[in-house]
């Protein structure tokens, strides 16, 4: 049984609470495999900043906002 993004998302943010980032990336990894979005990018990236992985965190932000962007951009216009 796969776990839908979400429940990644969940995941890694209890692993987070618990300061177990390295649990926390990998399903925040999930999350992004099963459904890449900005907030699992962000929340991926802070775990990375949290262990002091930098290059990592920058990458996770970028990819955030370009996420968040497209997101934007899907949305239907409104008057």
């Amino acid at each position: 049984y796969a776990l839908r993004a979400e429940a990644y998302r969940s995941l890694g943010q209890e692993e987070e609470a618990n300061g177990d980032f390295v649990k926390a990336i990998e399903a925040f990894t999930g999350a992004i495999a099963r459904g890449p979005t900005a907030e699992a990018y962000n929340l991926r990236a802070k775990a990375y900043r949290a262990l002091g992985l930098e290059k990592e965190a920058k990458e996770d932000f970028a990819m955030a906002a370009e996420a968040f962007t497209r997101a934007i951009a899907q949305r239907p216009a409104t008057e």
